[in-house]
């Protein structure tokens, strides 16, 4: 268990049997939520992929780069849309740098999911 700011010996109760099988931790939600709303908040404050690249458990590239075609296609990034052919490391430098358009800058700013702030 851990410590939560005891200085003395004491007991740890466990309320969930180590028999159920549960995993020792649970993924991190980076790893299992969409990036797109993630995304947006960071870019808002600069560019956000190397920011979810220095996480501890980071999401892929290739997550990280739909996320921000996603953007770019319900047109809150302001560039031009890369190749099909291009790699997920390209189209991260080629976005991550793209400024937030007007319609960006207002989804950024409601504290909503980005779905409904359009």
């Amino acid at each position: 268990a851990g410590r939560a700011g005891r200085v003395n010996e004491g007991n740890a109760y466990h309320l969930i049997s180590r028999r159920l099988g549960l995993p020792a931790r649970d993924p991190p939600q980076v790893a299992s939520q969409p990036l797109d709303q993630c995304l947006l908040s960071l870019r808002a404050a600069g560019p956000a992929a190397k920011v979810l690249l220095d996480f501890p458990t980071p999401p892929s590239r290739e997550n990280i780069a739909s996320a921000l075609l996603l953007l770019l296609r319900r047109g809150l990034l302001a560039a031009a849309t890369p190749t099909k052919s291009a790699s997920a490391a390209e189209i991260i430098d080629a976005l991550d740098a793209a400024p937030l358009t007007r319609l960006g800058q207002l989804a950024a700013a409601l504290p909503t999911d980005l779905r409904l702030s359009q």
